[in-house]
């Protein structure tokens, strides 16, 4: 009698033990004995979605310059980092006609110096441009024998030509039979017109042998109070974000709160996974698809389907995002392109610390095409929060680039006389100071998020790059940020 009840009681036990699992499968992980689930789960992969015509629309946009820079004459010049004069449109737009063979004639670098002597615009991209990759997207027909790459345009009131190059490689290039030339020539006055920010040549500054642009005195850039673009804390905001990876339905994906406050949802073992963490920053990682990422893409398809995927997670920040690199990268002996996004506030750009594979200070938008698939795509963006500012407020002037050159010159200095050498140069020491100062490539200001120092502040930097080093330096404080 004893052992037919233990039987029995054995019975019940697995019974309950067999139901219990359904229900944790049901509420906590994935039901992989369910062919029906797995199949709806995975037709929620974005790739295949066509492209939204608002996104074919803003194409161009986002490929725009990173930089323009208008000459006056008589020395004087202005940088422009948000294009409120439609140049790159205009001008895109014209380039469409006249892109034609055998209206592209290759000439020295005198000649483009000579245009760039004159008022002028010189659109100024970060990346080496691939016009033939990307031909597509600017709707141009870069068939035959023409500029196969560029990272600079420039428009002169010498002549009515359009003039582009890639510098890395010494290659100028001249357009003739431009379209509404006339029009972009304009756009020139309009700006000195304006209440623009003067730049000089460094040599007029500090009196050396170098033509790059610093400006001299800058009006104060604000300190931007902000918020994360999706808080884990709010939990109907992060389901909401996560449905736009996984689909509607929520109920089969694991979901795994970390004690530092992050939010992980996994489908599978791992197969895609979606990190929203307490800074601010998101990350996805998909498993490579051998379907998906064995199709052969061309750069322009890449470049589209990654905008596509910003587009359907997380927005395009009010269509203000632009490409600011592209890289050639292998997964899993595949072929495929990282595509790096910048955006911009109060006409400034931002940069971020600590996302991407380039280095510490890096994008704040990261994408990763292998064929049609988005393998990785890293995510830190911050919006702006409207905060009441009072009168009797004080505000602290903003450091001007000298000043901040000045006090970390020492720094700057020694930085030159390691970096130098290993880099296969003597360093002239009895004329260091003078050296530095003519490798100055570049000084602009920006925004830099930081998380772990500016909670919730977008704090202006003053960026400083020279032939060894870029560094980032408070633009209130001169304290040295970060420095690569």
């Amino acid at each position: 009698m004893r052992k037919r009840n233990r039987e029995r009681l054995k019975s019940v036990i697995l019974v309950g033990l067999f139901t219990l699992s359904i229900g944790l499968n049901t509420h906590v992980g994935i039901n992989f004995s369910d062919n029906n689930v797995l199949n709806a789960l995975q037709k929620t992969t974005p790739q295949e979605v066509n492209i939204a015509s608002s996104v074919k629309e803003n194409l161009v946009n986002i490929i725009s310059p990173q930089r323009y820079i208008v000459s006056f004459g008589g020395g004087l010049h202005t940088i422009i980092h948000y294009d409120t004069h439609d140049i790159w449109k205009t001008l895109a737009e014209s380039i469409q006609e006249s892109y034609k063979e055998e209206n592209v004639l290759e000439v020295e670098y005198e000649t483009w110096q000579t245009a760039k002597n004159h008022k002028s615009i010189e659109l100024e991209f970060d990346y080496v441009f691939p016009v033939k990759d990307l031909g597509e997207t600017l709707k141009i027909n870069a068939k035959g024998k023409v500029i196969e790459s560029l990272n600079k345009v420039l428009v002169s009131q010498l002549d009515s030509r359009v003039y582009v190059a890639d510098t890395l490689k010494g290659q100028y290039y001249a357009i003739s039979n431009i379209l509404n030339i006339d029009d972009i020539l304009k756009k020139i006055d309009n700006i000195e017109k304006s209440d623009y920010k003067t730049y000089y040549n460094i040599a007029d500054i500090y009196g050396v042998n170098n033509n790059n642009l610093m400006p001299e005195a800058f009006p104060n850039v604000e300190k931007i109070k902000v918020e994360k673009e999706i808080m884990p804390t709010n939990e109907r905001q992060a389901e909401a974000y996560a449905e736009t990876f996984f689909g509607n339905n929520l109920d089969f994906i694991r979901k795994i709160k970390e004690t530092s406050g992050t939010i992980v949802y996994m489908y599978g073992y791992g197969q895609r996974v979606l990190r929203i963490e307490d800074t601010g920053r998101i990350e996805y990682i998909e498993e490579i698809d051998p379907q998906l990422s064995s199709e052969k893409t061309s750069l322009d398809e890449a470049f589209k389907v990654a905008v596509n995927f910003v587009s359907t997670h997380g927005n395009t920040v009010g269509n203000k995002i632009y490409l600011r690199d592209i890289q050639e990268i292998v997964e899993q002996n595949k072929d495929g392109y990282s595509f790096f996004f910048g955006y911009k506030l109060n006409n400034l750009p931002l940069y971020a610390k600590g996302v991407g594979i380039k280095s510490e200070v890096v994008d704040p938008i990261e994408v990763r095409v292998v064929g049609k698939q988005v393998v990785l795509y890293k995510r830190i963006v911050k919006n702006e929060k409207n905060v009441m500012k009072f009168l009797e407020e004080e505000t602290t002037s903003m450091l001007k680039a000298r000043q901040v050159i000045d006090l970390n010159f020492t720094t700057i200095k020694n930085d030159y006389i390691q970096e130098k050498p290993r880099r296969g140069y003597t360093v002239n020491f009895k004329d260091v100071s003078k050296n530095i100062l003519e490798e100055i490539e570049n000084v602009e200001i920006a925004y830099y998020d930081y998380e772990e120092k500016y909670k919730n502040e977008l704090s202006p930097i003053w960026i400083i790059k020279n032939s060894v080093k870029t560094y980032y330096i408070d633009a209130y404080t001169g304290e040295i940020v970060e420095s690569f």
